[in-house]
C-alpha cells in the first residue's frame, strides 16, 4: 500500500520569493456587493505581506488581469505557487507569468495542507470582514471593509516572523495609530489577534528611518533591487 512521503513546508529567504495565491469564495454575499463573488487573496511567503482583490468571477480572464495588476503595483515575484484549477491552469495567466519572468508551480486543487499559509489567510480574512462588516457596515456587504481588513493585517506583528508585514515589504510601516474601532471590533470577535493588534499600535508608530535602516542592514532592498534589473 502506497504512502505519501512528509509534507516538506514552503518556504521563502527573501522578499518577493514566492507569492502565493488562490480564490476565496464568497459568492453567498454577491448581490450585497455590486456582482463581487470573489477575493484573489495573494500572499508574500517571506514578509507575511498579503494582498486582495475582489472579483466577480473566476474566469481565466478575470484572474490574469487582476494578478498582473497585482504584479506591476507591488512588483512580480520570483515564483508564483497556485493549485491547479482553471482559474490558475491557463495560457492568459501563463502569458502574464512570462512576460514578467515568473515562474509558476502548481499544486494539487482541495488540498489546504499544501498550500496552508494562504489558506489561513483567507479564513482570517472571512472572520474579519465577518466581524467589521457586522459592527461598522451593513451585514454581509464585505466589499466596502476589505481595504480596511488587508491594510490592518499588513500592519499588525505576526505571529510567526514577529515582525509587521509592511515594515519588511516596503522597509516602513504605517507612522500613524491604527483606527481604534477597526482594532475593536477584530479584536473583540477573535481575541486570540488582541496582543498582536495592540502590540502593532505601538509598532506601527516606529520611526520610519529605523525601519530603512533594518532593511538595509539585511540587505533585502539590495537583493530585490539587483534581481528585478537583471530580469
Amino acid at each position: 500500500m502506497a504512502t505519501k512521503g512528509p509534507i516538506k513546508p514552503i518556504i521563502a529567504k527573501h522578499l518577493r520569493d514566492r507569492y502565493i495565491a488562490d480564490l476565496s469564495d464568497l459568492s453567498a454575499y454577491k448581490n450585497q456587493n455590486c456582482g463581487f463573488s470573489w477575493i484573489l487573496v495573494c500572499l508574500d511567503l517571506f514578509t507575511k505581506f498579503g494582498i486582495a482583490k475582489p472579483l466577480k468571477s473566476k474566469f481565466a480572464n478575470d484572474v490574469a488581469s487582476t494578478s498582473r495588476e497585482i504584479f506591476t503595483t507591488f512588483w512580480p515575484p520570483i515564483l508564483l505557487h497556485t493549485d491547479n484549477r482553471a482559474e490558475f491552469k491557463n495560457g492568459t495567466l501563463e502569458s502574464i507569468c512570462h512576460k514578467y519572468d515568473i515562474k509558476k508551480i502548481l499544486g494539487r486543487a482541495r488540498c489546504p495542507w499544501i498550500q496552508g499559509q494562504v489558506e489561513r489567510f483567507k479564513q482570517s480574512i472571512k472572520r474579519w470582514l465577518s466581524s467589521i462588516g457586522s459592527t461598522n457596515y451593513e451585514l454581509g456587504k464585505w466589499q466596502i471593509c476589505l481595504n480596511d481588513v488587508i491594510f490592518l493585517n499588513n500592519n499588525t506583528v505576526h505571529s510567526t516572523t514577529k515582525q509587521i508585514p509592511a515594515k519588511l515589504f516596503f522597509g516602513t510601516a504605517y507612522p500613524k495609530k491604527v483606527n481604534d474601532d477597526l482594532v475593536s471590533s477584530l479584536s473583540t470577535f477573535d481575541p486570540e489577534l488582541s496582543d498582536e493588534v495592540e502590540t502593532s499600535h505601538e509598532s506601527a508608530k516606529v520611526n520610519t528611518s529605523i525601519a530603512a535602516e533594518i532593511m538595509a542592514q539585511k540587505r533585502r532592498w539590495k537583493y530585490d533591487i539587483e534581481h528585478y534589473y537583471r530580469t
